[in-house]
């Protein structure tokens, strides 16, 4: 019982992540810990065929000063595959990853 409530201190809130990616679904934040678009991806499995790496957009739970909902457009190709780290965004609770398709021609 104490292992599970000294796991559950140490969450800090969820992201939901949906569409082109292999397991769909909420992921949990841990405190300490810096999880970016890109590793959210990896956890649920990596993309899925018909994912569209360059077009991954990122809703931000919270609002800004504004009292909007921050997006971010990420080229996840860019990211993942040329190593341009610099460029993900660190995830905060509450934020929405969308990966869409790519239209795909016959």
């Amino acid at each position: 019982m104490a292992l599970s409530l000294n796991l559950a201190n140490r969450l800090i809130g969820r992201v939901y992540i949906w569409g082109q990616v292999r397991g769909q679904g909420a992921l949990d934040l841990q405190m300490n810990e810096d999880l970016t678009v890109g590793e959210a991806i990896l956890k649920a499995g990596g993309f899925a065929d018909f994912a569209n790496k360059t077009k991954v957009k990122l809703v931000r739970g919270s609002v800004d000063k504004k009292g909007e909902k921050q997006t971010f457009d990420l080229d996840m190709d860019e990211i993942l595959e040329k190593g341009k780290i610099e460029k993900d965004v660190v995830l905060q609770p509450g934020d929405l990853i969308i990966v869409p398709s790519r239209l795909v021609n016959f």
